[in-house]
């Protein structure tokens, strides 16, 4: 299954190498990631497996229509939306892909539950969503929202409605925690994770595994030697 991973950005050049090592951490190997990119100066990424296609339209929704149209024309069977400060377990792909690929039936299939952690405290919060699987976790058969565009007349929360018009499409969902969410000076108007946080970071050990706890610490904090 050959899977795109969408991004967009905006002037956030210090999230780039956090971005690319969560990309490249991914255990799937037919993958490729794509990002629109609206900053004034135009990121530049010298690899065959990253597409950089850059606009001077800030809009959001625009951005990731403009993204759903890059992975139609790079063929892609499936697509998996990739923030530029979101972690993704590094088998999110390939369980999602086993997923879709063992029932042809589904449309998309995600984790309905994962993490807030704070960049700066290294703090944690647990987020669940008992209802479907959260848009940044999940996996989506390209052929299934081929066409279902974000409304660009929505400032924020685009991604929001794109989720209530899929929803009816077949899913799959599960309580395993495939990502987390970084909470920084830029996002904490986050109303599901503003200033509630009740955990330590290492309670997320037995969802990452020590080793990748390692390396994730290591490059949670290289993230935060660069915001702050």
């Amino acid at each position: 299954m050959k899977i795109a991973a969408l991004t967009v950005t905006h002037d956030r050049p210090e999230f780039i190498p956090w971005l690319l090592w969560v990309f490249d951490s991914q255990s799937h190997d037919d993958k490729h990631l794509i990002i629109v990119d609206s900053s004034e100066e135009p990121l530049d990424i010298d690899r065959d497996d990253v597409t950089v296609f850059h606009t001077k339209n800030n809009n959001v929704a625009h951005k990731r229509n403009v993204a759903l149209s890059l992975a139609g024309e790079s063929n892609a069977d499936a697509v998996a939306w990739f923030d530029d400060d979101d972690w993704s377990h590094p088998d999110r792909l390939s369980i999602l892909a086993s997923r879709l690929n063992d029932d042809g039936k589904l449309s998309w299939a995600g984790s309905q539950w994962g993490w807030f952690v704070d960049v700066q405290t290294r703090a944690t919060k647990r987020f669940c969503n008992r209802t479907q699987p959260t848009f940044n976790s999940s996996l989506y058969r390209y052929e299934s929202v081929e066409g279902v565009l974000f409304d660009e007349s929505i400032e924020r929360g685009s991604d929001i409605d794109w989720m209530e018009r899929i929803s009816d499409k077949p899913w799959a969902g599960g309580y395993d925690p495939l990502i987390f969410w970084l909470c920084h000076d830029r996002n904490m108007g986050n109303r599901a994770a503003a200033h509630h946080f009740n955990r330590g970071f290492d309670d997320i050990i037995d969802i990452v595994g020590i080793r990748e706890l390692t390396r994730t610490r290591s490059q949670l904090t290289a993230l935060r030697n660069r915001l702050y």
